[in-house]
């Protein structure tokens, strides 16, 4: 098992100010408490479940409010407790000790364990919080991030609040109204989406993903963000089910152009996720054994969607493609990874992605990537 270190300099922990929208302070407290009872042996089935709901609530609140600094055998950190159990997590006034412990056992080990250290001490000394997550091996086994701050995971401290960003943002046109026109359920969707996005523009702050609004729902409201007159700009996006952060989505403006002649393909986005589709398209863009792989967070499911489409993508555009019919299937981190990369490839290419989705045993056009104007040239 793999253990990763978060810090966390504002849960709120217990004895913090603010609001516990997360409810990470109460995870917290019932984590310490079940603790306890699991090490004196007394604890029951219903404490065992609360302590796996616990960690659960604490892993999903240090991926949101924390940055990795982190991630190292849990044998090894075991060991170099010296077999003395470690909390999955410190409050801030208890990573000093724990700094310390681990000082007296890894002195004069190496590169890793003296960057790992100050590491350390710069987050008791920031007074953060750490939690400590296990997950199967994945990955680097031992890595370190130097030089972090604790207050934004690396790749989204580009990504500042912009009042004035989410204010151009909330004029676009709603165009996913026309696709859902009628469909009171998804206009509601559409318009608590649209009201996510603008919060995390003006806050800096992370969109849920999956938390509300279906794939359709979040595939035409992310199309506005790329709509003519859109502005440029970026948005932190964070998968709910897990609180696994991807890396930030950009957009801007995709102006329409005239149609071209070419090559038209159709496909479903996902196999073995609507085997009734099989007769209406000429294949998959996905296969599902690759893109549902048990193990991998969902950010790095998106992360491998958007760069298997960017190559695939560029490869067909050279042989011609110029409109891609895709059938939606579902599954948030596959329609992020692909509309990322369909967003790039589309803005310099003849190519065309006409999206579709099935709602309530009917096939409903979507917004085109890019729109098009007048007959094919």
């Amino acid at each position: 098992m793999i253990a990763t270190l978060w810090s966390v300099p504002h849960g709120p922990w217990p004895g913090q100010e603010g609001s516990d929208a997360h409810g990470f302070r109460s995870a917290v407290e019932i984590l310490q408490t079940m603790e306890r009872r699991i090490s004196n042996g007394d604890a029951s089935e219903d404490d065992r479940r609360r302590y796996r709901i616990a960690c659960a609530t604490l892993e999903r609140g240090a991926r949101i409010q924390g940055v990795e600094v982190a991630r190292v055998d849990a044998e090894d950190l075991l060991a170099w407790r010296q077999g003395e159990a470690t909390s999955s997590v410190l409050p801030p006034d208890a990573v000093a000790s724990f700094t310390d412990s681990l000082a007296r056992t890894l002195a004069g080990s190496g590169k890793f364990a003296d960057t790992l250290l100050a590491v350390l001490t710069s987050i008791t000394n920031a007074r953060a919080g750490l939690v400590i997550t296990l997950r199967p091996y994945a990955g680097d086994t031992a890595v370190v991030r130097a030089n972090v701050r604790p207050d934004r995971p690396a790749h989204s401290r580009s990504v500042l609040p912009d009042q004035a960003l989410a204010d151009e943002i909330a004029a676009l046109p709603h165009t996913a109204d026309v696709v859902f026109v009628g469909d009171r359920k998804r206009l509601r969707s559409s318009q608590i989406l649209r009201d996510q996005i603008r919060v995390a523009i003006a806050t800096g702050q992370v969109l849920p993903i999956g938390s509300q609004a279906k794939h359709e729902v979040l595939t035409e409201v992310l199309r506005e963000l790329h709509h003519p007159s859109a502005p440029s700009g970026a948005i932190r996006l964070m998968f709910a089910m897990e609180g696994s952060e991807a890396r930030s989505l950009s957009f801007g403006s995709l102006p329409s152009r005239p149609a071209r002649d070419g090559t038209c393909l159709t496909l479903g986005l996902v196999s073995m996720r609507h085997t009734d589709f099989d007769a209406d398209v000429s294949g998959y863009w996905f296969r599902n054994r690759l893109v549902s792989v048990p193990g991998r967070s969902q950010a790095e499911t998106e992360t491998y969607c958007y760069r298997d489409t960017l190559s695939r993508l560029r490869q067909m555009v050279g042989s011609g493609l110029t409109e891609l019919r895709v059938r939606h299937t579902g599954f948030e981190p596959a329609v992020i990874g692909f509309y990322r990369a369909v967003a790039e490839i589309v803005r310099d290419s003849p190519l065309t992605v006409r999206p579709s989705y099935l709602i309530q045993r009917h096939v409903v056009d979507g917004t085109p990537w890019p729109e098009n104007e007048g007959i094919p040239q």
